[in-house]
């Protein structure tokens, strides 16, 4: 079954364009891994320190898998010192 996840990654103020380039880096690879479905950035628009990514995943263990791939892991280091916060990772069912 489809996973949908929504994550959200909040960076601290000034902190909003190394954010964004280490998490624009993590897209490639992560289109590449199997399983992924899609996987969108977005930007809020209400507050520019958030960041949005949208994901599809095939199922629960593509998902699984993809939270220990190399690249993610190497990331999360990368982004620890611009974040507020821990990310919120957000998994949904589809209804309709």
């Amino acid at each position: 079954m489809r996973v949908v996840v929504l994550a959200r990654i909040e960076a601290l103020p000034g902190h909003e364009g190394d954010v964004e380039e280490l998490l624009r880096w993590q897209v490639g690879p992560t289109l590449e891994e199997r399983g992924c479905l899609n996987y969108d950035l977005h930007r809020d628009r209400e507050n520019p320190c958030v960041f949005w990514f949208h994901e599809t995943w095939a199922c629960e263990a593509d998902l699984e898998r993809h939270s220990r791939a190399e690249h993610l892991t190497l990331n999360r280091e990368r982004l620890r010192a611009h974040l507020a916060g821990p990310v919120e990772v957000h998994r949904l069912a589809k209804l309709a």
